[in-house]
């Protein structure tokens, strides 16, 4: 059995899991990072990249906002001292962006400080995270925050495209709840769509 997206409306909101509430009546609990739970709000859709780690005794579903955090979760656990919680637990200290920097300019005192990571695997970090960039995947979108990400989706899910939102987002920089985010971003499309 492979889950590979689920898309749905967020349900309930728990230590470290997510209940994704389906059109088909299941409550998928999905194991998201930290900043991601802390942005979500009951009843908005949700559109989560999702990976299965089967263990004997257990099944966990892990869910991303995006394909590019899937894959570094997968790259991160092929590495022999870090696990799926491991790997969440990094990727719950650090945004894509930071990441990405921090693979960049070979900091790894950047990965060290992250809790039940040391030196050693912050070095295998740094080396299998270095190898796979560019070649396999875009780091385009890393400076788009999970708070954004949410308020994409919203606005895809209302018909707009992802570039309308994103461009939308960046130019009108809403504050304040998701329905005022919103709010705001519309306001600015429809501008933009009546004076096209």
């Amino acid at each position: 059995m492979m889950i590979g997206k689920i898309r749905g409306t967020v349900g309930e909101v728990l230590d470290k899991t997510l209940i994704v509430d389906t059109e088909g009546g299941v409550g998928y609990a999905v194991r998201v990072a930290e900043p991601v739970l802390l942005s979500l709000e009951k009843d908005t859709p949700i559109e989560l990249y999702t990976h299965l780690h089967v263990r004997e005794q257990e099944l966990s579903l892990y869910g991303f906002l995006t394909k590019e955090e899937l894959r570094i979760f997968t790259i991160l656990i092929d590495i022999s001292s870090i696990g799926p919680k491991s790997a969440m637990n990094i990727l719950s200290h650090a945004t894509l962006e930071r990441l990405v920097k921090a693979v960049q300019t070979q900091d790894v005192s950047f990965f060290s400080q992250i809790p039940g990571v040391g030196k050693k695997t912050s070095q295998k970090i740094l080396l299998e995270l270095s190898s796979k960039f560019g070649a396999e995947f875009s780091m385009d979108a890393v400076q788009i925050t999970p708070a954004d990400q949410m308020l994409v989706q919203a606005l895809m899910s209302l018909g707009f495209q992802k570039k309308e939102a994103v461009d939308a987002i960046d130019t009108a920089k809403p504050t304040g709840s998701l329905e005022e985010k919103i709010t705001i971003c519309l306001q600015h499309l429809s501008k933009n769509n009546g004076s096209a």
